[in-house]
């Protein structure tokens, strides 16, 4: 077994009985030693890119994530996968089909396909609401 982090620190915190005290121990980095040496490019506020951003971090718990960057090689299965997908459902009131992560497995991919559901998704509604007219 390899463990995922190692923190280095002067002593183990020890409870009164000598045990390790695991609750005091720090939380190991969400930064991963083989990350882009690249900048991650910024990502514009308020886009449906920064969201699904910041749901590929919070699901795969890490922080430097990169446009390009492959998410199966950042640890993703199908387990994440529709964890992703139900927090896109939730924040961004689009149905992203499951597919979309195998056939676009990168961060770029997959906001490029919620851009794309999100117009035509207004699309939809633009077109509804001329024909109510």
């Amino acid at each position: 077994m390899v463990p995922a982090a190692v923190v280095p620190l002067p002593a183990l915190p020890l409870t009164p009985n000598g045990k390790v005290d695991r609750s005091r121990l720090p939380e190991p980095p969400r930064l991963r030693p083989d990350a882009p040496a690249t900048p991650v490019a910024a990502v514009t506020r308020g886009s449906a890119a920064e969201v699904v951003r910041e749901i590929w971090q919070e699901v795969l718990r890490l922080d430097d994530i990169g446009p390009d960057e492959d998410l199966f090689d950042l640890g993703g299965h199908s387990l994440t996968i529709t964890a992703i997908a139900a927090r896109i459902r939730k924040r961004l009131g689009v149905e992203v089909p499951l597919d979309v992560f195998f056939d676009t497995p990168t961060l770029t991919g997959v906001s490029d396909a919620v851009d794309g559901l999100q117009q035509t998704a207004a699309d939809s509604a633009a077109v509804r609401k001329s024909g109510d007219e």
